[in-house]
């Protein structure tokens, strides 16, 4: 990825992406940018729209998929997309923004929305086991069904917050959708076990939000 892009999308810089790309005219002792420069990676195999999404840039996300929505498909070497990275950070007006594209992006199955990295984790379970609250609000509001897919290991989102004693978590994985809807949320996790056997291994007294 070429240094001026890199830099910023990293620092949220919205003037000099402008600039990298070819938006906007840069001084004339600098080369000039060209939309060319959003095919550029760095070394974890991440794209612009990765860094940006990672750094929790907002507009400088909406900038780059506009000019290429195809990175919104784009994985890293880790295999994350850049909802996944944005999901991890705790970036959820990001998240959000990135799971919205991913709707339109693909309309049936919900595909990018429900992708996995080499860990097998959606942007789901990186939403969870990082106790990012609002980024797991914001994805079950785009796509509840998430709560369904279950990682490499057999491990669930539902799981993973039962595991973490995060109630409030739990609350918004298992409850009803507006329209009554019941959850679709997987109880399973690792070696056969289940949210409910985390449950008891956290605390007997809290079997009650299972």
């Amino acid at each position: 990825m070429k240094p001026r892009l890199l830099k910023a999308v990293a620092t949220g810089d919205l003037g000099l992406l402008e600039q990298a790309l070819g938006l906007k005219p840069s001084p004339a002792t600098a080369e000039q940018g060209d939309l060319s420069c959003l095919d550029g990676v760095t070394a974890g195999g991440g794209s612009a729209l990765h860094v940006a999404a990672s750094r929790g840039h907002l507009e400088l996300v909406k900038m780059v998929c506009a000019q290429a929505p195809s990175l919104i498909r784009r994985r890293n070497h880790l295999g994350d997309t850049a909802l996944i990275c944005a999901a991890r950070a705790g970036h959820a007006d990001v998240a959000d923004y990135l799971a919205a594209r991913a709707v339109e992006e693909n309309e049936d199955g919900n595909p990018t929305l429900r992708a996995t990295n080499s860990g097998g984790e959606t942007a789901m379970h990186e939403a969870v086991r990082n106790g990012h609250a609002l980024v797991l609000e914001k994805l079950m509001s785009r796509d509840s069904g998430l709560a369904g897919v279950v990682d490499g290991d057999g491990v669930s989102p539902l799981y993973l917050a039962v595991a973490s004693n995060r109630a409030d978590m739990v609350r918004v994985l298992i409850r009803e959708s507006p329209d009554g809807v019941k959850s679709s949320a997987s109880f399973s996790g690792p070696d056969g076990q289940t949210a409910l056997h985390a449950a008891v291994y956290v605390s007997r007294g809290r079997l009650h939000i299972i």
